[in-house]
């Protein structure tokens, strides 16, 4: 028995799906399936051999029939390539038959997991979502450390208010006249202008009393 015979009557036995066409050519179909309810991932494996075999790797086709496009097939035939190179002047028959079905499991399993990774991400982005609108509607809890670092800041901004309104109270002479003028002679001096603080003062109360005071000095002077 030749080894090509004895190869192919061990691949006939390991892989019920192999068929073979005639001496020098065979197929081999692959279905894998999913975790969805989707279809089967499947595959078919086209075989040639030269007379120069295993001197010589066979040639391979391989057929896309379901959930597999061109792209990845060709992806596969550089995969199988790889192993045939490794395999030289050896009967490979059985390293191409089941590397192609690797491949096909490798390929389901490496979609599946880019699948989760996506839902996993597209939850978390929800969570995340609910989680900020629940702490909006919250609001931000007050912490010891966040309250005294607003009080700081409330101080210092008070400070500078504080500090304005003292500036813009100062008054120089000749504003006080200035003032008193615009009121009808009437000043009003603030806490801020007298040391030592005190009331306003109405001017016009001692004008009053210094006007009796001069008619009552007239008055007894034409008595006299």
């Amino acid at each position: 028995m030749s080894d090509i015979k004895e190869e192919v009557e061990a691949l006939l036995a390991i892989f019920p799906e192999f068929e073979e066409i005639d001496s020098k050519n065979f197929q081999i179909s692959f279905e894998v399936p999913p975790a969805d309810d989707g279809d089967n991932y499947s595959i078919q494996l086209h075989l040639t051999l030269g007379p120069s075999y295993p001197s010589k790797p066979p040639q391979f086709k391989i057929v896309p029939l379901s959930r597999v496009s061109d792209q990845q097939v060709q992806k596969a035939i550089h995969t199988l390539n790889e192993l045939a190179s490794e395999c030289a002047d050896m009967p490979m028959l059985y390293m191409l038959v089941q590397g192609t079905q690797d491949w096909l499991e490798n390929l389901k399993e490496g979609e599946e997991n880019e699948k989760n990774e996506e839902e996993q991400k597209k939850k978390y982005a929800e969570d995340e979502k609910v989680r900020l609108e629940e702490e909006a509607a919250k609001g931000t809890p007050v912490t010891v450390e966040s309250f005294n670092a607003w009080k700081a800041k409330f101080d210092l901004e008070m400070a500078k208010v504080k500090q304005a309104v003292v500036t813009e109270s100062k008054m120089t002479g000749k504003m006080y006249f200035d003032q008193r003028e615009l009121l009808g002679g009437v000043a009003i001096i603030t806490e801020p202008e007298i040391d030592g603080g005190g009331d306003a003062v109405d001017w016009e109360l001692f004008s009053n009393e210094l006007d009796e005071d001069l008619d009552e000095d007239i008055g007894e002077d034409d008595d006299e």
